[in-house]
């Protein structure tokens, strides 16, 4: 009998919680559909978003185009707008949680207190009980030679077992009370612990994009910087080419905000040895390989010329001149920073003689339908060149 007891309490519990978790999600299963569906298509939304994030992400911001470069910011700011959003609700929602654990501890506990005080009254009245049993003051009445007297105390018996008859019915309903208010204080725990691991995933989630943001950033200003640098080889030639680069890679710029900056670069240190190629400048490196696709290029039809190396103490003294003489100054200061803005030394493959910018009858190749460009795209790999998209003139041996 006991078991049976225990087994039908067990479902009332369960069928109690479940009650209670239907009675917070919502009032009607019609109610319920719609938001699950709701739910669903934002997770869609949400989904392609990141997907689009993680596309930008992957856009090499050194060698893409400007559009393709402005698209990957956009992605990333609304996938960090989004972020944040999400972690802000999610704190939200973890602390308005958190609030109902201890509302649903509180009750809980008040429901304990009650309780005990109850079982405290009933354990006295048990006790009264044994010290002097309702059947005492029916043998005093009987002993009585005053019937008055025992009118009061046959009251006083009746009064005193029907308190005890209260004090059970109480200590039933307080019990029920009590026991609800634990099932909603073990409910309200399991949310609060969904809740602080969504907040939590959240909080990743957004690391994860400021990241992905940042490292656009500082790719992006790496860009600049070598813009400025190529702007700079080439206005003497083509100021007005130059102007363009460079207000075009500087929008890009202030889009992103500064860059996590950066130190010397090693090569520097050991300077570049260099040689003249068919009037180019050129790291001796690959020298060889100059000589061979100028000669070839020429037996082709396509006379090739241009320029290429650039020494880095020009790149420096423009440092000097408009960011500071310190050496944060000239090789860590955000090229933006400086009035005007000027390239950090080091970023340039001209500073390192082995990009060449290719000219064809004394004017840069600035159309991918010239004879020119077509011809360097079908061949200057073999040779170790590969052009940076952005700009048909420059070639190198990284494409950067």
């Amino acid at each position: 009998m006991q078991a049976r007891i225990r087994r039908r309490c067990g479902r009332i519990v369960g069928a109690l919680a479940v009650a209670l978790v239907l009675a917070a999600a919502g009032p009607s299963v019609h109610d319920e559909g719609a938001s699950a569906q709701g739910a669903s298509l934002q997770q869609q939304q949400d989904e392609l978003r990141d997907e689009e994030a993680a596309k930008a992400a992957e856009v090499d911001a050194l060698t893409a185009d400007a559009d393709a470069v402005d698209a990957a910011i956009t992605a990333l700011d609304m996938a960090v707008a989004r972020q944040r959003a999400n972690a802000e609700d999610a704190e939200t929602n973890a602390r308005a949680v958190h609030a109902e654990v201890m509302q649903a501890a509180n009750q809980k506990a008040d429901a304990d207190a009650v309780l005990a005080s109850l079982r405290g009254e009933l354990a006295d009245a048990a006790l009264s009980a044994y010290v002097r049993p309702p059947f005492d003051y029916l043998a005093t009445v009987l002993a009585d030679h005053d019937p008055s007297a025992g009118a009061k105390r046959t009251v006083l018996a009746a009064t005193h077992t029907r308190r005890v008859a209260d004090v059970i019915d109480e200590m039933r309903a307080a019990s029920e009370r009590a026991r609800r208010a634990g099932v909603r204080a073990a409910i309200a725990l399991v949310a609060a612990r969904e809740a602080a691991a969504a907040e939590r995933r959240a909080l990743a989630a957004l690391d994860h994009s400021l990241a992905d943001q940042q490292a656009l950033a500082d790719d992006v200003q790496a860009r600049l910087d070598r813009a400025l640098s190529e702007a700079a080889v080439i206005s003497w030639r083509s100021a007005d080419l130059a102007e363009q680069i460079s207000s075009r890679e500087r929008r890009l710029a202030a889009r992103v905000g500064p860059g996590s900056g950066g130190s010397r670069p090693s090569w520097t240190l050991s300077g570049v040895q260099v040689a003249t190629v068919g009037g180019i400048d050129i790291n001796v490196a690959v020298a060889a390989d100059l000589a061979a696709l100028l000669v070839d290029a020429e037996a082709d039809g396509v006379y090739l010329s241009g320029y290429g190396y650039r020494d880095i103490a020009t790149q420096i003294e423009l440092r000097m001149q408009h960011c500071g003489t310190s050496e944060y100054a000239i090789w860590e200061m955000s090229s933006m920073d400086c009035s005007p803005a000027v390239a950090r030394p080091g970023y340039s493959m001209h500073e390192q003689g082995l990009a060449v910018d290719f000219m064809v009858g004394g004017d840069l190749i600035r159309s991918r339908y010239s004879a020119a460009y077509q011809w360097l795209a079908a061949n200057a790999a073999a040779y170790g060149l590969y052009n940076l998209p952005s700009e048909p003139w420059h070639w190198s041996t990284t494409g950067s």
